[in-house]
């Protein structure tokens, strides 16, 4: 093997090492990059996943609103007890106080009114 062999032997290897150190950063580059992706979509997904939990909230509550008006007394206090839980939920996951404290008043309320208006039921029909 002469000098020249040992050269071009060095400089394929030299070229080779190159390609494989290229190429490994380019991996490296491709995982971080997928790896933000991914945290960028579960982001995504909670920030969808809170505005469906928001609108659930909100369609309960107008919902617990009409049963009232339409002197739907019983339905209308278990949806809005479902409507605070939701709204306790939502108070909690934004770090509300104020709205979870509001919320978890009005539930105790909506219990008692629904046991309430059990009772009246009964000594309406009792009479």
């Amino acid at each position: 093997m002469n000098i020249m062999d040992a050269i071009k032997t060095f400089y394929d290897t030299l070229i080779l090492a190159i390609r494989l150190f290229i190429l490994n950063t380019a991996i490296k580059i491709w995982r971080k990059r997928q790896i933000k992706r991914i945290t960028g979509y579960k982001i995504m997904l909670h920030k969808i996943l809170f505005q469906i939990l928001n609108y659930s909230g909100l369609l309960a509550t107008l919902l617990a609103v009409w049963f009232f008006s339409s002197h739907k007394y019983k339905i209308g206090f278990l949806v809005s007890i479902l409507s605070c839980i939701l709204w306790i939920a939502i108070a909690y996951i934004d770090n509300v106080w104020s709205l979870l404290i509001l919320n978890a008043i009005l539930l105790i309320l909506d219990i008692r009114g629904y046991f309430k208006k059990d009772i009246q039921i009964t000594k309406q029909t009792e009479a």
